[in-house]
């Protein structure tokens, strides 16, 4: 599933984009497109690609993909949410980790999260079977104007790990908190 939403013209303009899956579906895992210039350097800045969103009538946070995204200059910019959805398969579950920190210009921060260990209960003489790392995902809020950009420059799977790491791409000298948070999808 996708949905495309325009991001306004505008420094420190944002958009939140939602892919939902069809009733009963679950997201399993997303992503995004973004378009860039002109001129060249403006583009957005993804400050979020998260698992989330609510079932109508229930708070089970599997049916959508969330992507966020703020404006680096002017020039509207057109930003796609993808949600990959099954159906048939047990619930995710979503494991969040989250880090802040001071973070000096051109200086990164990294994060990670994993699907939790199998509780040791027996069932029919067998072990529960530990959850698999299927995908993740980031959150790194920021306010435009700030002295911290978080600049994602990797999120993936690493090992039996989801990491994802940001660089602080904010104007030169500055250092401030930055905060980032990463999200692994666990079946």
């Amino acid at each position: 599933m996708t949905t495309t939403a325009t991001l306004a013209s505008g420094q420190g303009q944002s958009v939140l984009v939602e892919a939902a899956c069809a009733p009963k579906a679950v997201a399993i895992s997303g992503g995004f497109e973004m378009t860039s210039g002109p001129p060249a350097g403006h583009l957005p800045i993804p400050e979020q690609s998260i698992g989330g969103g609510p079932f109508s009538g229930g708070n089970k946070p599997v049916r959508n993909w969330r992507v966020v995204a703020q404006n680096s200059k002017t020039g509207a910019q057109t930003i796609t949410a993808h949600a990959y959805c099954a159906t048939d398969i047990p619930v995710p579950a979503f494991r969040h980790n989250q880090v802040t920190a001071t973070v000096p210009h051109l200086e990164a921060l990294s994060e990670s999260s994993r699907c939790s260990k199998a509780q040791r209960r027996m069932k029919k003489g067998k072990k529960t079977p530990k959850r698999a790392l299927s995908g993740g995902g980031f959150y790194s809020p920021f306010a435009p104007g700030t002295a911290v950009l978080p600049v994602h420059t990797e999120s993936r799977i690493v090992g039996r790990t989801f990491v994802d790491t940001v660089v602080n791409g904010g104007p030169p000298g500055g250092s401030g908190p930055l905060t980032l948070q990463a999200q692994a999808i666990c079946f």
